[in-house]
């Protein structure tokens, strides 16, 4: 690392050039490449055409959330000292609002009708430690780092019903961490494999998600239900900690639309048939709480079926990715695609084109909770989407790598690809409106809004 105002060499990239090894490297090496005219007719062969279904089968809602976080510098003078300031966004989307943005006499878009649609997003902020931070009455800033997340958790801001926990998102976690499948937890409990705590010898904690507060039997330190996300592990005294902040971030992302879906069921459950959630990224959990994927999938499934009994409509979920492998492989293949083709991604292609490594249980089995589909749109557009899996586990149906792929197994496909087309939007290549707005509401621009972030940590220390 250089010192301070220390810049590199300009001649210091010489080495690396002229080493025979990195250049060996580089050329042995094979990335992703273009497919082939052979490979992209074999390819474009596994695409056709879209379900056709009821066109009553409209939506009258779409919810979509996004996170962002921005590291910021405490005291210019101690460059160490660093927290990160996250912030959730989660708008709403009338679906007959937006339909009526365009004037039918002038096709003109009504700005005054944009600007009120726009009113309806939700932020959620919050701040952790990420070095050198810490609470008074906490011993070091991994203790500081479980706090607050556990508090953000329990905090107001993530209550339906104000002052009453039990519509906190901490009791959406709950619901998720009794779904958890393990054998050895007593019914009721919530299971933290190790106390925190260092040099805790204390394993296999079982917590009453009932009781207000919790202390470990050995160390007598505090423990938290959010402890059952492990990002503990991932925190540090002695270096800045983005990553498991970025993880937490990923995981309330998850936690939001399922927190949205156990409100409704309870207070109207007719509204779920109506209503749309839209994640931003693929249906999959990764990282220490991987472990989530299995009881969203679950928790999903059994809501689906509960809604089927009561002879309603389920939601609609999708995930969409903007970036990643399998979007930028399909942008090299889009112009072989026609148009209206759908394609549900399998294991096998993933292995032979994306150099995916072959698995006995699946792609994915311990972090995906939704089959991947490539759609090219009639209007020439690419999108890479997720819908759940339509089992309560991947153990509960034989050949499950062959069944998940199986169109068929999603009724709720042609609801989603109309919902689809109805958002699509040219602000962003290969874009849906509710994404773009909710990345637009929860993400903080280094300049100013970061700056702003720098001075406000800055004042408040002083």
């Amino acid at each position: 690392m250089p010192y301070n105002k220390q810049f590199g060499s300009k001649t210091a990239h010489s080495d690396v050039v002229r080493n025979p090894d990195v250049q060996a490297f580089l050329k042995q090496c094979q990335p992703l490449r273009e497919p082939s005219e052979l490979e992209s007719k074999e390819l474009v062969s596994c695409f056709v055409d879209p379900p056709t279904g009821n066109p009553d089968d409209s939506l009258k809602y779409v919810i979509a959330s996004d996170g962002s976080f921005y590291t910021s510098i405490i005291d210019k003078r101690l460059p160490s000292i660093q927290v990160c300031y996250l912030k959730f966004s989660t708008i709403l989307i009338d679906m007959e609002e937006y339909l009526g943005l365009e004037d039918a006499k002038t096709h003109m878009i009504d700005p005054f009708k944009v600007a009120a649609m726009q009113r309806n997003h939700e932020p959620l902020p919050l701040v952790l430690p990420l070095a050198n931070f810490k609470l008074p009455e906490d011993d070091c800033v991994k203790s500081t780092f479980r706090r607050q997340m556990d508090a953000f958790l329990r905090s107001e801001q993530t209550c339906f019903i104000a002052d009453d926990t039990a519509t906190s998102l901490m009791s959406t976690l709950i619901e998720l961490a009794l779904l958890r499948p393990d054998n050895n937890t007593p019914p009721g409990r919530i299971k933290v494999h190790q106390c925190p705590s260092a040099g805790c010898t204390n394993r296999n904690i079982y917590l009453d998600p009932n009781k207000p507060d919790h202390q470990c039997s050995v160390c007598g330190k505090p423990l938290y239900i959010s402890d059952c996300l492990r990002l503990w592990e991932g925190v540090s005294d002695f270096h800045a900690n983005q990553e498991p902040a970025s993880r937490f971030m990923s995981y309330i992302e998850h936690l939001i639309p399922i927190h949205y879906l156990r409100f409704l069921e309870v207070e109207d459950p007719a509204l779920l048939g109506e209503l749309a959630i839209l994640v931003d990224g693929p249906l999959a959990v990764f990282g220490n709480a991987a472990w989530l994927h299995q009881s969203i999938m679950k928790y999903i499934y059994h809501l689906k079926k509960r809604q089927w009994a009561a002879h309603k409509r389920a939601p609609i979920i999708i995930g969409l990715q903007k970036s990643g492998y399998v979007v930028e492989y399909m942008q090299l293949l889009s112009h072989h695609i026609p148009n209206d083709r759908i394609f549900s991604i399998t294991d096998d292609f993933r292995i032979e084109y994306l150099g995916v490594e072959k698995s006995g249980n699946g792609f994915g089995d311990e972090t995906y909770y939704g089959q991947d589909f490539v759609y090219k749109s009639p209007s020439d557009r690419l999108f890479v989407f997720a819908l759940p899996y339509p089992f309560p586990s991947k153990r509960a149906v034989p050949n499950f790598r062959l069944e998940k792929v199986k169109i068929e197994r999603y009724p709720e496909l042609t609801v989603a690809l109309n919902l689809i087309t109805q958002l699509e939007t040219e602000l962003f290549h290969d874009a849906l409106v509710p994404i773009a707005l909710a990345h637009k509401f929860a993400s903080i621009s280094f300049k100013p809004g970061g700056r702003v972030l720098d001075i406000l940590g800055r004042k408040a220390r002083k």
